[in-house]
């Protein structure tokens, strides 16, 4: 891969992508928070800021495309992404509906138990898919997707 095709690559799900392509997307990644990082602690510049944010799509969409690329790599659709997001999503709501009616509204607000307990139960369940995409052998011939 040469450097003009890295933007094409970077951003386009079709393909597929081994464990190491998606390791290096990841560090990249990585790198780029890391910049977004320090300009928020030392600028002037908080996480509003319509390059903050445009930079952060960037990496969102960069970060979708590897994991479309890595589940091709396995041989599954890159449907999955939607069916985890839709699934988090619902028991994100459903566990705050739900402890709501046991907790006060407050409880809700950054910061608070309820929110943590919420934000807990959708992460982990995120952090569990990320490390199942970084170890998960590929498909060791051609698939529907491409070869290896």
């Amino acid at each position: 891969m040469t450097v003009a095709n890295l933007p094409i690559a970077l951003f386009d799900p079709r393909g597929r992508c081994n464990r190491k392509g998606l390791l290096v997307v990841a560090l990249g990644m990585l790198l780029a928070e890391i910049v977004v990082g320090v300009v928020v602690l030392f600028g002037e510049v908080g996480l509003d800021h319509p390059a903050m944010v445009a930079l952060k799509a960037v990496v969102m969409l960069a970060a979708i495309s590897a994991a479309a690329q890595r589940l091709h790599d396995t041989g599954r659709t890159a449907w999955w992404i939607a069916g985890a997001l839709i699934g988090l999503f619902a028991v994100g709501l459903a566990l705050g509906f739900g402890l709501l009616q046991f907790m006060s509204h407050e409880s809700l607000q950054p910061g608070g138990s309820a929110f943590l307990i919420v934000t807990t139960a959708i992460t982990l369940p995120m952090l569990g898919m990320m490390l199942w995409l970084h170890f998960a052998p590929g498909e060791a011939r051609a698939n529907r997707f491409g070869p290896v």
